[in-house]
């Protein structure tokens, strides 16, 4: 993934020396999710957020909940998990083979030709991004979910006209949210 960080600085997850996703295409085929991701079979919304504090986590899926009618494809359940970076590491390294930290795994599945998202985000990175400040750190998990859901939605990040694309649609959602321009907020895009 190539998602900027939100706040200024020069923290992307295409820079070779910053702990960040790698370039290439993120969505990986699941036949099974992924152990750590819980599995409620009364939502179509699953949210592990122990890392964050509950008002926090709540605002999160809040802003996750209002996001998923505003993609360009419906998506049936989704699965969403905040990890750190020891766990982030461990499924980049399972999955993709690469032992970094990176902000965003996309793992997509279907059931009855429904199309399943399964995402992890890490909150270890979003801190790297925005600082300590809880709040900012909740816009920049925000934005890595939004990324991950656009990504089962069809949208690449590979080139820098799909990743200017997806950006572009970044924007629209977190804007429909009441989020602003993030990358106006002093990321680059």
């Amino acid at each position: 993934m190539n998602t900027d960080c939100l706040s200024p600085g020069t923290c992307r997850g295409d820079d070779p020396d910053e702990p960040g996703s790698q370039t290439k295409g993120d969505v990986h085929p699941l036949d099974d999710r992924p152990a750590h991701i819980s599995d409620n079979p009364d939502s179509s919304l699953a949210v592990d957020a122990d890392l964050l504090e509950a008002t926090h986590a709540d605002r999160l899926i809040q802003w996750i909940e209002q996001a998923i009618p505003l993609l360009p494809q419906a998506l049936g359940r989704v699965d969403l998990a905040v990890l750190d970076d020891a766990r982030i590491m461990a499924l980049h390294d399972q999955w993709y083979g690469l032992g970094s930290s990176t902000d965003v795994l996309t793992f997509e599945s279907q059931t009855n030709g429904t199309k399943e998202a399964h995402i992890a985000i890490c909150y270890d990175q979003a801190v790297r991004c925005r600082g300590n400040h809880p709040e900012y750190v909740v816009d920049e998990l925000l934005l890595y979910a939004i990324h991950g859901l656009l990504h089962c939605c069809g949208y690449n990040d590979d080139t820098d006209e799909a990743a200017a694309t997806m950006r572009s649609q970044e924007r629209v959602i977190l804007q429909k949210l009441g989020r602003g321009d993030v990358y106006a907020q002093g990321g680059t895009s």
